[in-house]
């Protein structure tokens, strides 16, 4: 499931470089996406293509970062992509927190704490 991720990162970013956007906080909860990107040699990669252009539209920037968040830290971005497959391809813009999103975009916004899943890693 990562060239989703990537093709709608470049997609993002060449938005962000025609809005003239010269600071850029870019957050992922792929820790293989951002692993990717932070380490720039994707040259042999399959994506590398795809990669080397969010990578040259970084560039462009003044400043632009790509960090790793956790997925529950990532819910409103994750409500869109659960939905995405229903809309057209393509960018798709609205002016307010889709129905669907709402709830989580509220959440984000007022910064409220969610609960980490953790897997149990011990057999006792």
């Amino acid at each position: 499931m990562l060239k989703p991720r990537v093709f709608s990162g470049l997609q993002g970013l060449k938005l962000a470089v025609n809005l003239n956007i010269n600071n850029l906080i870019i957050e992922s909860d792929s820790a293989i996406l951002v692993q990717l990107m932070n380490n720039s040699e994707f040259g042999n990669h399959p994506l590398g293509s795809l990669l080397q252009g969010c990578s040259s539209l970084m560039n462009k920037m003044k400043s632009a970062t790509l960090s790793h968040i956790f997925k529950e830290c990532n819910s409103t971005a994750d409500a869109l992509a659960k939905c995405s497959i229903s809309h057209e391809h393509g960018l798709v813009c609205f002016d307010s927190p889709p129905t669907h999103a709402a709830d989580v975009f509220l959440d984000d916004l007022c910064d409220v704490s969610k609960a980490r899943r953790a897997v149990n890693c011990f057999n006792i």
